[in-house]
């Protein structure tokens, strides 16, 4: 006759089991402890701004809002390279005077940039 208690070892006392299992929980209840968090800055590129501006009028693309920020991109552009910030101002100086880019002109830019 069949008793259930064919697949179980006795060898084992119930409170030694309890105590087993109630670490067991405990470990995956806590874990290995909190990571520490980590703070990266983002500090945007302002040349790939500008690339990215530049690469939409050399495609066509008609002036829109960003031209407001224009002054702004000039400015971070030349804090970081001198020479690609006064050929940026130019180029942008006369897509703002004319009110459309030259694409001609715009890739030619983004060559140099």
């Amino acid at each position: 006759m069949y008793s259930g208690r064919e697949g179980l070892s006795s060898s084992g006392s119930c409170p030694a089991r309890a105590a087993a299992l109630f670490l067991i929980g405990l470990a995956l209840t806590i874990g290995c402890g909190r990571a520490a968090d980590r703070v990266i800055p983002f500090t945007p590129d302002p040349l790939a701004e500008a690339r990215s501006i530049v690469r939409a009028y050399a495609g066509g693309q008609a002036l829109g809002s960003e031209s407001m920020g224009f002054d702004d991109l000039v400015a971070r552009v030349t804090a970081a390279d001198a020479g690609k910030g006064a050929k940026l101002r130019g180029f942008l100086d006369e897509v703002r005077k004319k009110g459309k880019s030259d694409a001609a002109k715009a890739k030619k830019l983004l060559g140099e940039l």
